[in-house]
Formats: structure tokens, sequence, C-alpha cells
């Protein structure tokens, strides 16, 4: 079960995480930091002091982008104008905002401590401290959720114009509380049923679309350019090391894990180089089902019943994304690669309505 960290369980988390980043220090050469990303939970409960160590330490060890992107995940009700100063001050220039819902007795269900109106405290707040970035969470699918309720829940967040919606449907994991009261036969006769919920993501995505935002992923919608980059590096299998307990992380071919447990992690953090330099590198059929779900995950495919399956290949060359269509080579700049080895394939995915893109190699049909 967990519970509410003290003071000194905070400080002393954060200096173990220092010493974990400190230990990657070998790694600095070798990388540019692209984007930087505050989540796992509810970052911006702890004093910003602490988030401006973590940004001085990774400024000071690694590389940043001159155009890098950096992300803060906010709980609303636990943002101040000072706090949102802070992380501006430290050069955090996009948030992402747990909403889920606007109507209260959903929020209540959710176990959510904010109300509506401390979401909107809390995002006309950013915005007067000059966040031009900001991402709403919303979730679908909910207990009792209707389709009205949901509709409304859409109109109220857009009309405040966000760069970014990230709309995900209810997933109920096993072992938690929530499981424990919604996950039975009993709570389970509450869920909107597989009918509804298609609706449900049918409708938000053309809603979505006729306000200017596209769809670039299952769950996640933008204004034109405000795609967020730190996600789109797990999209396209790119690599990312994450610091932290139960971070993961995918880095020279290394894919691992930080300990969930927080004792394990405190032990781990003082050899974690170490640990990950011994990490046995993924081979390329290993790489190729990785990532095969990672992209199934990503983009509702599923691959054992899907008439026209694509097939998955990984470049070694980091550099470079090659996507083979009937022996001719297109080369775009990411790190992996759909190959389409069937021309009456092709012909026939085409007039499906599949189509190559920038950011990854296919597009989903319109009709999933």
């Amino acid at each position: 079960p967990s519970a509410p960290a003290s003071a000194d369980e905070i400080a002393y988390y954060f200096r173990v995480l220092l010493k974990e980043i400190r230990s990657f220090e070998a790694l600095d050469s070798l990388h540019t930091v692209t984007t930087v990303f505050f989540g796992g939970g509810t970052p911006s409960m702890v004093n910003p002091q602490y988030i401006e160590q973590v940004m001085n330490l990774l400024r000071t060890q690694y590389h940043f982008d001159k155009d890098i992107e950096i992300t803060l995940e906010a709980n609303p009700g636990t943002l101040t104008k000072e706090s949102l100063a802070a992380y501006r001050g430290m050069g955090i220039g996009r948030l992402s905002l747990g909403l889920q819902s606007v109507h209260e007795d959903e929020l209540k269900m959710l176990g959510r401590i904010h109300s509506y109106p401390d979401f909107l405290k809390s995002y006309d707040a950013a915005r007067n401290a000059g966040f031009g970035n900001i991402n709403v969470d919303l979730m679908s699918g909910l207990p009792r959720q209707t389709m009205d309720k949901w509709r409304e829940t859409l109109e109220t967040v857009a009309a405040l114009e966000p760069e970014h919606i990230s709309a995900y449907s209810l997933i109920i994991e096993e072992g938690t509380p929530f499981a424990g009261t919604w996950g039975t036969r009993q709570g389970r006769i509450y869920l909107p049923g597989e009918k509804l919920d298609r609706e449900m993501y049918h409708f938000t995505k053309g809603f979505l679309a006729e306000r200017g935002f596209s769809r670039y992923e299952i769950s996640n919608y933008a204004k034109k350019g405000q795609q967020c980059r730190h996600n789109m590096t797990y999209w396209t299998c790119g690599e990312y090391i994450g610091f932290g307990q139960s971070a993961a992380s995918y880095v020279d071919g290394r894919r691992f894990q930080n300990p969930a447990e927080k004792t394990a992690y405190w032990n781990y953090s003082r050899s974690a180089y170490a640990s990950f330099k011994a990490a046995r590198p993924l081979s390329l059929k290993e790489k190729e089902e990785d990532n095969k779900e990672i992209i199934k995950n990503r983009l509702n495919v599923n691959w054992a019943e899907d008439k026209y399956k694509l097939d998955l290949a990984l470049l070694i060359d980091k550099r470079k994304l090659d996507i083979e269509i009937d022996a001719e080579m297109y080369h775009k700049t990411w790190n992996s690669e759909l190959c389409y080895r069937d021309q009456l394939r092709n012909q026939r995915l085409i007039e499906q309505g599949w189509s190559i893109k920038r950011f990854w190699a296919y597009q989903i049909r319109d009709n999933l």
C-alpha cells in the first residue's frame, strides 16, 4: 500500500536520485538530451527546489539540445503562483495536468484530490506564469459514465484551448483498490460496454479534429506542431534513460528497469551504471518483438488478428530509418522500420487506407 512520504523521506529520495544520475556521467559525451519529462506520479507535490536540483545536475552533466522540450506532470490543486514561477525559471516549458473529468462525481469515484474549479485555477495560473504548452489528461470509459457526460468533458476542456489533449480509456489494473471495487463481476456491470466505449473513442477523434486537434497516437491529440516530442521517442522506438524508482530505460540496445521497491531502489542506485553496463543487449529478434509490442500498444494494432500484418525490423544505425516498399528505399530520420515485403499486400493496404507517415511507418485505418 502507498502512503504520503514524510519530508525526510522526500529529501532522502532525491539524494538517492541525484546519486543515480551522477553514476551515468560516462554517457554525457555520447548523447544529446532532447527532452526531459518529470512524471511517474505527482512531481508537483514536492518542493520545487528538488526539481531544480535535478535540472541543475542534468544541465551540468549532459549536453542539452537548444530546442529541448521539458515537461512536468502536475496534479491540479498542487500548483501555486510561486511554484509555477519556479518551474518556468528552471526552463520547464510544458505542463501536463491530470484533470480526467469535469464532473465532480467522476473525480470522487477516481479518488482524485482536486475539483474542476481547482483545475481551472491551476490552468489559469499556468497561463499567467507564461506556460504556452499545456496538456490536459482526460479519461473515458468510467463507471456510470454516459456519452453526454463524456461529451461535456470534451467540450469544456476544448473550449480552454490547450495545446494538447490526452484522452485515455479506463484500464483497470489488477491488484489495485480500484480493481477491488470496479473489477469485480458486480462492479463491471457499471462500466460502459464495448460498443459505448468505441463510440466514445470515435466521437473523441471527430470532435477534436473539428477543433484543430490532430490525432498522432491512439490516445493523443495535438494542435499543429505541439505533439509531445518526449512520448514520440517511445513510439518511434528511440533511446531514453529513466532515473528514479521503477523508471525504465532503453540505451545502447539495452532495455532495463529500476527496482520498484523503495529499499531495493536505494541499494541499486549505488551501482546503477554498472548494472546498466552488465545488462545484455537485445538481439535483433528481441528488438523486433519488443518494438512490435510497443507499436501494438501505442497504435492499437492486434498483430494476431489483423488481416494485413506488417513485418517489423530495426536498423542498427540509430540515425536512419529505412522503410522498404517493393525493394525501394526511402530514408527518414528515426530509428525503427516497418517493411512491407509483398507488392500485392502493399496495394491492398493502400486501398484499405494505410499510408506512410513521418513519425512512424504507418497510420492505422480510420475505421479501427
